[in-house]
């Protein structure tokens, strides 16, 4: 066994939070009373992960923002940590369906924007840069 896998390994033992992974949908609509435009999202797919939270050594001011929806919502660099082979890219939504022992029940149907998708070598976990958005997942339903 390679170091890598086993560090990856022992990464992934302490993911024990669910998430769902919604992606941009083809389709927006258009919020009759504010005029925003919104991206329907639609399910891709499911991973385990670990919300890592803001780290404590940049704890002054958030030094990046992201606007969403007319908000700047601070970024929190390496925020959510998900296995390697884990389909997220920059756009995705990831809401924690449930949690893991030792994580607080307050995580469930929280939902979080990635923002970035730092890359490097010999990773051990893919540490995304996400912002919380705090308004409920819209989920498309198409019909064919």
């Amino acid at each position: 066994m390679s170091f890598v896998y086993a560090a990856q390994t022992a990464a992934e033992a302490l993911m024990s939070d669910h998430f769902d992974i919604y992606r941009t949908g083809a389709r927006a609509t258009q919020d009759e009373g504010t005029g925003l435009e919104n991206n329907s999202l639609a399910w891709s797919s499911e991973t385990h992960g670990k919300v890592q939270g803001p780290s404590t050594q940049a704890s002054d001011t958030a030094t990046r923002t992201v606007n969403v929806g007319g908000v700047e919502r601070p970024v929190i660099v390496a925020g959510l940590h998900v296995p390697v082979c884990a389909d997220v890219v920059i756009g995705d939504e990831l809401v924690c369906t449930h949690t893991g022992p030792g994580s607080p029940e307050g995580l469930v149907n929280r939902r979080w924007l990635v923002v970035n998708v730092p890359m490097k070598s010999y990773m051990t976990a893919l540490r995304l840069d996400v912002v919380e958005v705090a308004n409920p997942v819209v989920v498309a339903v198409v019909i064919t």
